[in-house]
């Protein structure tokens, strides 16, 4: 009866204090869309040519989507795709990374970890990514920290050469209008590349996590 006690109240904690995980199981691969909006919060500018046309755009990519009810939140993400972004909300499907993927979404996965890392800014790791995205039909001129383009290519290298060796696992691309990354390429609006996480519970999640186990270390002194 302890036991039960001491579950309910503690599962307690974590519902009032509102803890979720980033993506909700079984919306990866499974045809089903969530409605998603860009989050209008940019780091940086990047400017090239593609296919011989001046492109200007903005980095530092987030966004947040609705399934079944509940809003869910990916601060960092990196557009692999060269249409033009969409502000209001709109349906995409969220398909998952493998081994089997197009090697040119694993290469940018590769140059997102080295983000997720601290190595390189979030505006580096963009440039890159739309080298190795776009390879052939766009060029980088310049971006908004000052990066060498010799310096991209240089990372676009490293990313062909090392993402074997990362683990995709919780890697997923957010692609619109379909639920196939070579449908949804171009068309539409920007696809966006993303790692899932569990967030980290903030300090007043912590309070109340906290609480509830002073609480029922009180009950079970009281109780003994």
């Amino acid at each position: 009866m302890k036991r039960l006690l001491f579950l309910v109240v503690f599962l307690s904690v974590f519902v009032m204090a509102g803890i979720t995980y980033a993506l909700p199981i079984g919306v990866a691969d499974t045809g089903e869309t969530v409605a998603l909006q860009l989050n209008q919060d940019w780091t940086g500018t990047v400017r090239g040519t593609l296919d011989g046309q001046g492109v200007n755009w903005y980095t530092g990519y987030g966004f947040n989507y609705q399934y079944e009810g509940t809003t869910y939140n990916v601060e960092d993400a990196f557009c692999v795709d060269p249409a033009d972004a969409t502000l209001s909300r709109s349906d995409y499907y969220i398909v998952s990374l493998t081994s089997q993927t197009d090697e040119k979404y694993l290469a940018s996965a590769w140059v997102m970890e080295q983000f997720i890392a601290g190595s390189i800014s979030s505006v580096t790791a963009q440039a890159a990514i739309w080298e190795i995205i776009m390879y052939g039909s766009y060029e980088m001129i310049s971006d908004s920290i000052g990066d060498d383009p010799d310096d991209i290519l240089g990372l676009v290298f490293s990313a062909y050469s090392f993402y074997g060796e990362l683990d995709f696992a919780g890697y997923y691309v957010a692609v619109s209008p379909g639920d196939s990354l070579v449908s949804s390429y171009g068309t539409s609006s920007q696809d966006y590349l993303f790692k899932d996480a569990a967030p980290v519970p903030e300090p007043a999640t912590l309070i109340l996590i906290g609480s509830g186990l002073i609480g029922l270390a009180g009950l079970r002194r009281k109780n003994s």
